[in-house]
């Protein structure tokens, strides 16, 4: 048996601004390389955030809090036909907010997300040294988790939420090149999101993610460190008809 795993071997950390009410807990999972590429699959991925942000209040001053928020993803893939696959993932969410006087904490299952990903080119396509690989995913986003949980009787911000209510579309594409036990991995992924019943609507997330892997055998077991680089494009929330200029 084949067993592969998947390494991430550069980690950048950069001092980055952020907006104050961005959905930070409630992302998309990340379709990224998954081991066995065309067959069954089965996999938990993780996720830690930490924000040190500063709130505009109504009269004008600012209150400075901590944000923390972990995802669990379990992610699964079923081969359906030769060229055509399944994929889901289930995520838990935890979130936690401290305030100069409260401090908050939620959890529990969030937005489940279903993908269905075509193959339009294979490696197996092409004879030549150079490999290619070209997938085409279109899904749906599910308002499984919960949206409207309280705090003090008060309906906490919906970036500490769980979910968002609301039902999304979702579009992917990736391409690999592969040359030997080298491979470069271009994916692209565009969330549409549609507006809950609290009439708040995130922005539309458009990601890109660009890595460099390399194949290394030890034994029985193939290991794939990778390296790369990820953009996320986020529009404005809207609440109703009024564009929310701080998200």
């Amino acid at each position: 048996m084949r067993v592969a795993y998947v390494c991430i071997i550069v980690l950048l950390a950069f001092e980055a601004r952020a907006c104050d009410v961005c959905g930070c807990a409630v992302n998309t999972p990340n379709w990224m390389m998954l081991p066995q590429f065309y067959g069954h699959f089965i996999g938990i991925n993780n996720q830690v955030s930490r924000f040190q942000t500063s709130h505009l209040l109504y009269d004008g001053t600012r209150e400075a809090s901590q944000e923390l928020f972990y995802g669990t993803d379990v992610r699964l893939r079923y081969r359906l036909r030769p060229r055509f696959m399944l994929m889901a993932a289930v995520p838990f969410q935890f979130s936690e907010q401290k305030v100069e006087l409260s401090h908050q904490r939620l959890g529990g299952i969030g937005d489940v997300s279903l993908m269905s990903t075509y193959i339009l080119i294979k490696p197996d396509d092409s004879t030549r040294s150079w490999k290619h690989d070209l997938q085409l995913g279109a899904g749906v986003k599910l308002p499984s988790g919960r949206y409207q949980q309280l705090s003090d009787n008060f309906i906490l911000n919906p970036n500490l939420q769980a979910g968002t209510g609301s039902t999304d579309a979702l579009l992917s594409l990736t391409y690999s090149l592969r040359k030997e036990k080298w491979t470069f991995q271009w994916m692209q992924s565009i969330r549409i999101n549609g507006v809950n019943p609290n009439r708040y609507r995130f922005g539309n997330r458009n990601s890109m993610q660009i890595n460099v892997l390399r194949w290394v055998k030890w034994g029985s077991v193939s290991l794939i460190p990778q390296a790369g680089v990820s953009l996320d494009m986020i529009d404005k929330d809207y609440h109703g008809n009024v564009k929310l200029e701080q998200s």
